[in-house]
């Protein structure tokens, strides 16, 4: 295997963003803890904090909506840098405030400034780069961001115990200096130029995100795969604990795990799901995710619990780089709306990603765990025959994707 099939030829200007998320995130340290800094150091109820945590999950999806539709008027780049700038901010701006009102307005703008971030970063690599190389493109993103957090959770911890409100600060600093990478690094005529790959093509009229159906069902099926992602973090635990008799340090363990081997697979999975039909990947991925959330029920030992997480982390890595491929190219061929896509896309990432505990927590308690993963593993299956026998709309997406 030769070395540029593990790390991919992209634009500088890609790698880049990528060292900017990775700065970013190097000082993502703030959320894992903030549930304790608000009960402990701030004093909050549990309910309360659950609130500010409803407000932040808000602001997040706002932030994606808007920052999506800012991209297209202001540029992309602006739009980082303001994500950036305001998150320093407001950041730093916490340790001072006590009022739960005053803390929970901060939380929701920063909440707007973080959501604000991500189709403005999906905007710029549908600019910058070609449209083979976007899986690929995303690979990059996914293994910075992931490395990033990583590093901040273990430095986190640290500050935390040493002073609460030292990750609030190192936070910001990050932050200032993602923003200042972007304002005098980036390259903005290079995010004008539209990608090489694209040049030539005959543009089709430009329509708002909502009004395309086959995106709908390319944004249906990323969003029901989040929801049930995320019941890694929410109600899984309660069942691994109960009835595979899991320990949470060993749970905790298991999630590492699993981000170390997304991290270090996505690269050269990327590179496979390129050359192939990245409709089929992506259906293909969520057959696996439904197969591995469909065999809980049915395990007792921890090495199986081992061998389904694992399963369904191999699903994702499937879906994920061939599903974003996907998104980027129709936003692609709407000159001048691929903000406002990328801006729909993450929109309704961050609404299933606020949903999932909900919905996941309620079937949990009100019905059964076995029926929440039969149910998930069903209705994941259900989503990939839409995506896959959806007839002309699955026929416009793999026209509209296509390089």
């Amino acid at each position: 295997m030769s070395w540029s099939t593990v790390v991919p030829q992209l634009p500088r200007q890609l790698w880049l963003l990528a060292a900017a998320a990775f700065v970013n995130f190097l000082g993502f340290m703030v959320m894992p803890f903030l549930v304790l800094y608000l009960t402990q150091v701030t004093g909050f109820s549990v309910e309360t904090a659950g609130v500010m945590l409803a407000l932040f999950g808000a602001g997040n999806i706002l932030g994606a909506w808007i920052g999506g539709q800012l991209s297209d008027r202001i540029g992309p780049a602006n739009v980082l840098i303001a994500s950036f700038t305001a998150s320093a901010v407001f950041l730093s701006a916490i340790p001072a405030l006590s009022g739960a009102v005053s803390v929970g307005c901060v939380l929701f703008v920063l909440a707007f400034a973080n959501g604000a971030f991500r189709p403005a970063y999906d905007a710029c690599v549908v600019r910058l780069c070609p449209q083979e190389e976007r899986p690929r493109a995303y690979a990059v993103y996914v293994v910075a961001i992931n490395i990033g957090a990583g590093i901040a959770a273990a430095i986190g911890g640290h500050l935390y115990g040493f002073n609460p409100s030292m990750i609030f600060y190192v936070d910001a600093l990050t932050s200032l200096l993602a923003a200042a990478a972007v304002f005098l690094l980036l390259d903005r005529d290079a995010l004008r130029q539209t990608a090489a790959a694209d040049v030539g093509k005959a543009a089709k009229p430009s329509q708002a995100p909502y009004r395309s159906a086959s995106f709908l069902i390319v944004c249906l099926a990323a969003c029901i795969l989040e929801a049930i992602g995320k019941q890694s973090s929410s109600t899984l635990p309660l069942y691994v604990s109960s009835d595979y008799g899991m320990t949470p340090q060993a749970f905790g363990n298991l999630l590492t795990v699993g981000h170390i081997a997304f991290a270090a697979a996505i690269l050269p999975l990327s590179n496979w799901v390129k050359s192939k039909n990245q409709l089929n990947m992506a259906i293909l991925g969520m057959g696996v995710v439904a197969l591995g959330f469909g065999a809980l029920p049915f395990g007792s030992s921890v090495a199986t619990l081992v061998m389904l997480y694992m399963l369904i982390t191999f699903g994702q890595l499937l879906f994920y780089p061939a599903i974003m491929a996907i998104v980027m190219g129709q936003a692609a061929q709407n000159d001048g709306k691929s903000g406002a896509y990328m801006g729909f896309y993450r929109t309704m990432q961050a609404v299933a990603g606020v949903a999932a505990p909900i919905v996941g927590t309620f079937i949990y308690v009100q019905a059964s765990p076995e029926a929440l993963w039969l149910g998930s593993a069903a209705l994941t299956i259900i989503t990939a025959l839409v995506l896959g026998l959806g007839k002309m709309a699955a026929r416009q997406i793999v026209s509209e994707s296509r390089p």
